[in-house]
């Protein structure tokens, strides 16, 4: 069977200028996975951990004993901090390896839903949470479960226990699965569906005489409708219920429950509580960090689907869609993440500010923790270009994208048979080459002119200052095949 190469549009395969770690306009198009975020609050939740918060305030000790520090004049000057980073939440952009399918709700008022007892150990049990076994795993996981994991040990409030029951009430109310679908296909209610979002998305290398060619064949409808397929397949949802929380409550939280579990060990508990403490305070140590609790669902679509409502739906309201029921989320997985709310004295960024770098952080570990663990969530990543030497290629992923040394990643090569269907070949792999890892991670340019300022005044810092202004990630790479640019990366295991 004859195939076509699919390469994308050489034009838009420049390199980022130096230092443009925030500035990814110039990555080339390809076919993205679609994600819609949203965040969920609770006043009772945000008054508990403000509490915290007031309780072990180090923040306002170190702010009290800065170098003359500007007052904060920004729009959140005087809001609380779970304010603020909910705010900011609202305000960070949806990562570069999605398309925004961002819906008009993003904000889910967990205070305004009740739930049964008996619909949250369904909603649970349907997540098929297990929970850790045996004295091993307890004593390894208590550092981690201090600051985010997948841990179940740390419950702040009622709102982990209950997230699961009152998200899918949540989603049934919002018609949420029928509505990515109406947006996929632009619905409104005087001109219904039409394809022009999944064309657009679906051919984003073509050129716009292409386009015009693809739409006046039979086999470039074909493509479309493949593209139609793969897309909204690959439609995800992620609820994010943010913390803002002083570290030394976390780890005195799970000192508590190291000490309670640990007398059920008789003599060996007092070494169980030490370890907890000594593991969380390494992690931990001084200040407050953001806590992002993150559930991920995916748009259930496939060919079938399709076929059904192309067949009974396409000419009709989007509320007999809503009542057939047809269109579902799945849930694949929740984790946990955190970010450090870090502060230099040399600094020139408000509190606020220093809240939304932690947010944005905070969301996107949150996002590379749910893809290392869920193959289906892994995105793909555009090859910028080749070395000469024939044994490196580079592309403008990094450390916001979770990269590590050694990280090992296959190489796709996406073709069209004859039909107009594109599929993904792999022809190589390739691995995060040591000391080469970009530092593109939101605000790492703000955060390198602190730490040089500090530098200058003699102080001792850690921190990468080469690795903000690469501008893309080095690989090296093993493939019998002739690689180009616009070939896709897509990640295979971790170091």
């Amino acid at each position: 069977m004859m195939k076509k190469q699919l390469i994308l549009a050489l034009a838009c395969l420049c390199v980022l200028p130096m230092g443009a770690a925030e500035n990814l306009d110039s990555v080339p198009n390809y076919r993205r996975s679609s994600l819609y975020t949203f965040l969920v609050r609770s006043d009772a939740q945000d008054a508990k951990l403000e509490q915290e918060v007031e309780n072990t305030n180090e923040f306002t000790a170190l702010a009290s004993s800065m170098v003359k520090k500007d007052q904060d004049t920004t729009a959140t000057a005087g809001m609380s901090k779970a304010k603020i980073a909910q705010k900011s939440f609202l305000e960070v952009e949806i990562p570069t390896q999605f398309n925004d399918h961002n819906l008009s709700v993003r904000v889910l008022d967990f205070d305004n839903y009740s739930v049964t007892d008996e619909e949250v150990k369904t909603a649970n049990e349907s997540q098929g949470t297990k929970k850790k076994k045996g004295f091993g795993k307890f004593a390894k996981g208590l550092g981690s479960a201090a600051l985010g994991s997948n841990s179940a040990i740390i419950q702040t409030d009622t709102v982990e226990n209950k997230l699961a029951a009152v998200l899918l009430k949540f989603f049934e109310e919002q018609k949420t699965a029928p509505m990515l679908v109406g947006k996929w296909y632009n619905y409104t209610d005087s001109s219904k569906y039409n394809m022009e979002l999944i064309f657009e998305r679906g051919m984003q290398d073509a050129s716009e005489q292409a386009k015009a060619e693809a739409l006046a064949s039979e086999r470039g409808l074909a493509a479309v409708r493949d593209a139609g397929v793969e897309l909204i397949g690959n439609t995800f949802v992620i609820g994010v219920n943010l913390r803002y929380r002083s570290n030394k409550a976390v780890i005195a939280e799970a000192q508590k429950m190291a000490d309670a579990v640990g007398g059920q060990f008789g003599g060996i508990g007092a070494l169980v509580s030490k370890v907890a403490g000594a593991s969380a305070s390494a992690i931990a140590g001084e200040g407050f960090s953001v806590q992002a609790v993150t559930y991920l669902y995916q748009l259930e679509w496939n060919e079938d689907i399709l076929r059904t409502f192309e067949g009974k739906y396409w000419d009709k309201p989007i509320e007999e869609l809503v009542a057939s029921g047809m269109c579902k989320l799945k849930f694949i997985g929740k984790d946990r993440s955190r970010a450090s709310v870090s502060q230099s004295i040399f600094s020139k960024k408000s509190e606020s500010e220093l809240v939304k770098r932690a947010v944005a952080r905070a969301i996107d570990e949150a996002i590379c923790k749910l893809q290392r663990t869920h193959e289906v969530f892994r995105t793909k990543a555009p090859v910028t270009r080749i070395d000469e030497s024939g044994k490196f290629l580079y592309a403008q992923i990094g450390m916001k994208e979770g990269l590590e040394e050694k990280d090992e990643y296959t190489i796709l090569e996406a073709v069209e048979d004859e039909n107009g269907k594109t599929t993904y070949n792999e022809v190589g792999t390739a691995v995060v080459e040591k000391g080469s890892i970009w530092d593109n991670r939101y605000g790492a340019a703000d955060e390198l002119a602190e730490v040089e300022a500090e530098a200058a005044e003699g102080k001792k810092v850690e921190f990468d200052s080469d690795a903000v202004n690469l501008g893309e990630t080095k690989f090296k790479f093993k493939s019998k095949a002739d690689l180009y640019p616009g070939m896709l990366l897509r990640l295979k295991k971790k170091k």
